[in-house]
């Protein structure tokens, strides 16, 4: 009998197996013996089959039902997706084909609970100031014929050029035209770089357009508001300029305007906003530039990194070696001067060769012209006569000034006598310079300046009675209010300066003999001022000198006492202390060691000290300022006092003295020609420091 296993999942199903198989042994499963006859055999087989045929349905059932199932999913998912895309187009359906569900969507007329336009809602006409409620129905009826007027606008296009792509900072132009349906040729004549788009909208006889974007600068070429015309297109144009780099929007908002008669008002109505996106680029030159620089920052630091130990040895040896030169690059004041050299001559027989040099704001050589001054022996007359009056008033009336004091007789003098000697020698000063020969040059130093011009004169001369001269008489100085006369020697040169670091402005203050003078006041003025001041008080010739030879250095050098001049102006001494007086010559080591070491001023708040002044320029100082003549005590408080304060808060060297001079005009009544007595005394080859650049230096 054969065996056959009934195992449908068995790889042995319906194999035929030897009869001492009790199992099957793929299975484990017993085998069926076969049946003798054909028809049991059938109805085995049949049973068999029935049973195969339900599971094989069964599985195909439950994995149609799964596939069914994905399907439905995956269709609820997309209807869901199609009607949040559709929404608005869906709700415009409703509202078209329900009437009851329309809304006009005027956006710039609130309704109220009546249903009336609100006042403040119209553009355009007026409302009027009192409306009555109506019924329901009426303000249906409204409604209405605002839908019908905006369904009875005509059809139109409108183009719309905006550019796709703009380079940072660049201009471009930006045109939307509008024109009735028919108008031909709407893309004729366009002048922007972009794509134009054209679509078909309703327009009414005047329409409103308006470009917005907050990443843009827009200027409009065109008015918002234009009618539309029968036979051409209108247009708006807009220049437009990116501020930013990137994808910027763009917007553009066209409106409808609207009469409706039921209610006499004008209404606007607005498109759904235009948005374009713009790519806003940086220029390929402007790349190449950031790109270039970058590189060169990079490649700067890399070599000062590498190199910072010989960098440091070179800028301290350059200071060193150049002191000089960067004193010239420190930030002050740039002057436009002028050298008038006196040549050999005197008032006496003139001066047949005068040499003119102007050196104007950023020129590296001067300008010159030549002229020439007749005799004019009279004005020394006049001098002499003045001086005399004045020397005599200063000593009858007792005023204290800063001179030794002298015996001799005593003669009466008037201050209305040296205010007349005063007017008589500016009067022949003038007449002077006003001189046929001079005249050139004068109109020359007109042309040249304007009159806020900070204007250095230096008078260059070494003619005793030149330098004694009331020079700020002048009449060309008048109208030029930021100009000051200086004196200099013919002969200057500029000191190889030392490099001496200090952490402040430094001030050497030598206060000496004090008879009958209150040098007391000029200690106080110079304590007031932000800075480091030693005072030296009644020293001795060594602790001068010793002063004067300070590692540090110094600045600023006042000296206030009692001193004098010989008559001829070639010397000239200082009273120390009570005993002791000394000549320039006699410091002059020390001197010139304090200005190698960067001492830039000098003041001299003393008496006749164009002597001392003779004497400092061959030391080759930069800047002096002495008392042309005795100074009363008062006079020399108050020029110090002036002085200090004008040129610490920051105005230059020569305004500074040039304002504290003309500030002794107040004193005249009581001290004639006290605002003739502070002079500069200048070094030619210096630049006339600021009080910032001697702290920058310092």
């Amino acid at each position: 009998m054969k065996r056959k296993c009934t195992n449908i999942k068995c790889s042995n199903f319906r194999k035929h197996l030897s009869e001492s198989e009790v199992i099957c042994p793929a299975c484990g499963m017993a085998p069926v013996k076969d049946i003798k006859n054909r028809k049991d055999s059938g109805q085995e087989i049949s049973s068999l089959s029935k049973k195969i045929k339900s599971l094989r349905v069964g599985y195909l059932w439950r994995n149609v039902a799964s596939f069914q199932l994905t399907i439905i999913t995956i269709l609820i998912y997309v209807i869901c997706a199609l009607l949040l895309i559709y929404a608005d187009d869906l709700r415009n359906l409703i509202i078209y084909n329900n009437p009851s569900a329309k809304n006009t969507d005027i956006d710039t007329i609130p309704i109220g609970s009546a249903g009336l336009p609100s006042c403040d809602a119209a553009l355009f006409g007026s409302c009027s100031s009192n409306h009555e409620l109506l019924h329901s129905s009426e303000s249906f009826k409204i409604s209405k014929s605002i839908e019908q007027e905006i369904q009875n606008q005509l059809s139109g296009e409108i183009l719309i050029n905006l550019p796709n792509e703009m380079t940072l900072s660049t201009k471009e132009k930006v045109e939307i035209r509008i024109a009735k349906k028919g108008i031909k040729d709407l893309k004729k004549g366009l002048r922007g770089k972009g794509t134009p788009e054209i679509e078909t909208i309703k327009i009414s006889p005047i329409m409103k357009i308006r470009l917005i974007g907050d990443k843009f600068d827009i200027k409009a070429l065109s008015h918002e508001v234009q009618p539309i015309t029968n036979f051409d297109f209108t247009q708006w144009e807009w220049e437009i300029i990116p501020r930013e780099v990137g994808n910027q929007s763009l917007e553009v908002s066209v409106s409808l305007i609207i009469k409706i008669p039921q209610i006499n008002e004008t209404l606007v109505k607005d498109y759904p906003v235009y948005e374009k996106k713009i790519k806003v680029k940086v220029s390929q030159f402007e790349t190449m530039k950031l790109l270039i620089l970058g590189v060169i920052v990079l490649l700067v630091l890399w070599i000062i990194i590498s190199n910072r130990t010989n960098l440091t040895a070179w800028i301290k040896q350059k200071t060193i070696n150049n002191s000089h030169e960067n004193f010239d690059k420190v930030k002050s004041q740039v002057f436009k001067s002028v050298i008038i050299v006196l040549g050999n001559g005197n008032l006496g027989i003139g001066f047949p060769s005068i040499t003119v040099q102007i050196l104007s704001e950023g020129n590296i050589l001067p300008i010159q012209h030549l002229g020439e001054l007749p005799p004019a022996p009279e004005i020394i007359e006049v001098y002499h006569n003045w001086q005399s009056q004045y020397n005599g008033f200063i000593e009858e009336k007792n005023k204290i000034s800063r001179m030794e004091r002298k015996q001799g007789n005593v003669t009466s003098f008037s201050q209305v006598d040296i205010e007349k000697l005063a007017e008589e020698l500016e009067e022949k000063l003038n007449k002077w310079l006003n001189a046929e020969q001079f005249l050139s040059i004068d109109r020359i130093l007109r042309e040249r300046f304007n009159r806020s011009d900070e204007i250095q004169v230096i008078i260059q001369s070494e003619n005793i009675h030149v330098r004694r001269l009331p020079w700020h008489l002048w009449d060309f100085l008048k109208p030029y209010r930021k100009a000051e006369i200086a004196l200099s020697s013919p002969f200057y040169d500029r000191t190889l300066k030392t490099a001496v670091t200090r952490n402040r402005i430094r001030i050497l203050s030598i206060l000496g003999d004090d008879k009958g003078i209150n040098i007391d006041k000029d200690r106080q003025l110079l304590a007031k001022i932000d800075a480091e001041t030693t005072f030296l008080v009644k020293p001795n010739p060594q602790e001068l000198n010793e002063q004067l030879w300070s590692e540090q250095g110094w600045d600023i050098l006042c000296f206030s006492g009692h001193s004098s001049s010989e008559m001829d102006g070639s010397n000239g001494w200082i009273y120390i202390n009570d005993t002791d007086k000394l000549t320039i010559p006699e410091l002059k080591n020390a001197l010139s060691t304090a200005i190698e070491r960067g001492l830039q001023i000098a003041i001299f708040n003393s008496c006749d000290g164009l002597g001392l002044a003779n004497q400092l320029a061959s030391l080759h100082i930069p800047q002096i300022i002495v008392m042309r003549e005795p100074v009363p005590d008062a006079v020399a408080q108050e020029f110090l006092k002036n002085f200090l304060t004008g040129f610490a808060s920051g105005k230059s060297f020569y305004l500074a003295v040039r304002e504290a001079r003309e500030k002794l005009q107040s004193l005249e009544q009581y001290y004639p020609c006290a605002s003739w007595l502070p002079i500069i005394c200048q070094n030619p080859a210096e630049i006339p420091p600021t009080w910032d650049s001697l702290r920058h230096t310092s």
